[in-house]
């Protein structure tokens, strides 16, 4: 039975382990970070921190020890970065926003637009570098399909604000998403 890590934002592959020397088991490892909203004042300032958020995170991989083969298998093959969000409720709070009565929301789908596309670019300038992860293949990615392709689209009868990247995906080359990594697959 393959089943997710302990996560509850992410579904990520496993594959059970015979013994804990097993190569051929998985075991889904996520290296994380995290935005600090609060410490920003333009959305412009993402798209640098995205570059160092993710090309960090990409040397940890290489970097960290694996003591169970598994673990190595997954983390090097994903290349899975998790990256997510700090002090929100001050970011909104410093916008005049609240999350509770709605008045964040076009704050919010503008903010995490910039974000994932500011991951998927350094992520994508990453792949072009240096190679997609192994396993890239096995993603949706791969095929071109992005997150913005997925979304439920109830969302759009709360948010009225538009996408701002250029293309109205967020893929850094959406003409060549073999090459298109995501954040949570650099290379």
């Amino acid at each position: 039975m393959r089943q997710s890590n302990l996560c509850s934002e992410i579904a990520l592959p496993t594959k059970p382990l015979e013994d804990v020397n097993d190569e051929n088991g998985e075991i889904a490892l996520c290296t994380l970070s995290a935005f600090n909203l609060g410490a920003i004042d333009s959305l412009d300032e993402l798209e640098e921190l995205a570059v160092l958020a993710v090309r960090a995170l990409d040397a940890l991989l290489d970097y960290q020890d694996y003591p169970i083969p598994a673990a190595k298998r997954g983390a090097m093959g994903r290349r899975t970065l998790g990256i997510g969000v700090i002090n929100f409720a001050y970011y909104l709070a410093k916008h005049g926003k609240r999350y509770s009565d709605g008045s964040a929301n076009n704050l919010t789908h503008k903010t995490f637009e910039a974000i994932q596309y500011y991951l998927l670019k350094a992520s994508n300038e990453l792949a072009i570098e240096q190679g997609a992860c192994p396993w890239f293949n096995e993603t949706t990615y791969a095929q071109g399909i992005l997150p913005i392709d997925t979304y439920k689209k109830d969302l759009d009868g709360i948010v009225s604000e538009p996408l701002h990247t250029t293309t109205g995906k967020h893929c850094a080359n959406p003409l060549k998403p073999t090459v298109c990594a995501t954040p949570r697959s650099p290379r």
